[in-house]
């Protein structure tokens, strides 16, 4: 199952909406979510496992936002460099 398929649309969609919020720091996002997990798992009383749960498939939401960003990112880069080398003539 990936990580889209664990986390509900509407938790995608929020998910989403806070690392706009953040201005894109998708890392700052998934430490918040790490806190709130550390926090349940520091509590004297059973934690949820739903709950806990949910907050580790956010976790892998998120780290596959960032993969994906990451990628992206290398993509334009190459074809950055497939343009500059085009333009002096240069094949490789």
């Amino acid at each position: 199952m990936s990580a889209q398929q664990m986390v509900s649309p509407a938790m995608a969609a929020d998910l989403d909406a806070r690392v706009k919020q953040a201005g894109g720091d998708i890392a700052a996002v998934r430490h918040e979510v790490e806190d709130k997990l550390h926090a349940m798992e520091a509590q004297e009383e059973p934690a949820d496992q739903v709950q806990i749960a949910l907050l580790l498939g956010e976790i892998d939401y998120l780290d596959a936002k960032a993969e994906a960003a990451q990628q992206s990112v290398q993509e334009k880069h190459v074809g950055l460099m497939d343009r500059i080398r085009h333009m002096f003539g240069g094949q490789g």
